[in-house]
């Protein structure tokens, strides 16, 4: 018995195999295309599955069916429909309950102050330099900042997403935003650093000997010799960023990755790809703009 990765279909399907007895139950397989190529395959004998999904998504029907007409449409694909479980997958507004909550649609319709939250079944670098400068001028705090940035850069995406919206009482852009500056830290603050050491020794203290005091020598002598490395830190940023951020949109931040997990829930090719393409897109065109950067620095350099 296989299961989608959502809470109904993992009850029903915990149902159907202590029903069947000694059933073994594959939970969470993944979207509809993914259990009903496991069905194809053999890999699973039977999910549960609404007939709409199974009208709309596997036998792409835009006017619904009745079970007769599921089952001679699916005949062909060597697949049937068994009989239905009694359930009625009827959805409701969830409001708070306060005294002035809304009770009907036509007093919802009344409330314009009320904010929606709707998911996809309804609807279509500033800081890593300055501490990678401080690292560089604090032999002591080095070890400490870079182990702070790594240990960071180490949770998982969606599992650092899930623990900021706790923390900040809210969903959307918010703790994406906070998410990317988080993830964006470790390479900036390691690439400034490294930069920053690698100015020769001899060019600072010539600096010292011509009275430039520490922030002068800094702004005129190790930040432009450390720029291509900085730079580079920040194109990785960048471009790890422009991912991760697809990622955030199941916590409601939009973007791209609302049509990618959109097209993954509803097995829509067409609208995966148009999620897919333009970020990946972007993803090289923030390459590019930085390799151009990144060339201008270096040109900037031999001229000087």
């Amino acid at each position: 018995v296989g299961s989608k990765r959502f809470t109904e279909s993992y009850i029903l399907g915990e149902l159907i195999a202590q029903s069947a007895g000694h059933a073994e139950h594959r939970q969470g397989l993944g979207n509809t295309a993914i259990v009903l190529a496991a069905l194809k395959s053999g890999s699973i004998d039977v999910y549960p599955e609404y007939t709409g999904t199974i009208g709309q998504e596997i036998l792409k029907r835009t006017v619904p069916a009745t079970l007769e007409e599921l089952r001679q449409e699916l005949k062909p694909m060597g697949l049937g429909v068994a009989i239905p479980l009694g359930f009625n997958n009827t959805y409701a507004l969830a409001v708070r309950n306060e005294p002035n909550a809304p009770r009907t649609l036509s007093e919802l319709a009344a409330r314009k102050d009320m904010r929606f939250g709707l998911s996809h079944e309804f609807i279509g670098r500033a800081a890593g330099i300055p501490l990678g400068i401080l690292a560089a001028y604090q032999p002591a705090l080095k070890q400490p900042v870079m182990a702070a940035t790594g240990i960071l850069q180490t949770i998982p995406s969606l599992a650092l997403l899930a623990i900021l919206i706790p923390l900040m009482g809210a969903i959307g852009p918010g703790p994406a935003l906070v998410a990317l500056f988080v993830y964006a830290l470790l390479p900036i603050v390691r690439n400034a650093c490294t930069g920053i050491e690698a100015v020769p020794q001899g060019l600072k203290q010539a600096a010292e000997a011509l009275g430039l005091k520490p922030a002068q020598r800094l702004l005129h002598i190790e930040l432009p010799l450390a720029a291509p490395v900085i730079l580079a830190g920040v194109k990785t940023a960048a471009v790890m960023s422009v991912g991760t951020a697809t990622i955030a949109a199941f916590i409601g931040a939009g973007g791209y990755g609302e049509r990618i997990t959109t097209g993954l829930a509803l097995n829509d090719n067409d609208l995966l790809l148009a999620g897919a393409i333009p970020a990946a897109a972007l993803a090289l065109l923030t390459q590019a703009v930085f390799e151009l950067l990144e060339r201008a620095t270096q040109l900037r350099r031999v001229k000087m």
